[in-house]
């Protein structure tokens, strides 16, 4: 779950969890993700964090679903 301040109350959001090879290191805050296999492939996803943790086979990441941007095939 994310905190999100709305005026002066916070809300919890649950959030999505995308985990990627430990090897991607080159990740920012709002890069966008397609899947390209499995039931959502298509699927485009913002990442909403990419701090790097303490994560040695795996980099875990909050996303959030968006709108294919226009001009992707």
């Amino acid at each position: 779950y994310r905190l999100l301040q709305v005026g002066e109350s916070q809300i919890q959001v649950a959030t999505r969890i995308a985990s990627l090879p430990a090897s991607v290191i080159d990740l920012k805050d709002d890069d966008l993700i397609e899947l390209t296999s499995g039931p959502n492939s298509g699927a485009v996803f913002r990442v909403l964090e990419a701090s790097w943790g303490d994560q040695e086979t795996a980099r875990r990441v909050p996303v959030v679903q968006v709108q294919r941007p226009a001009g992707w095939p």
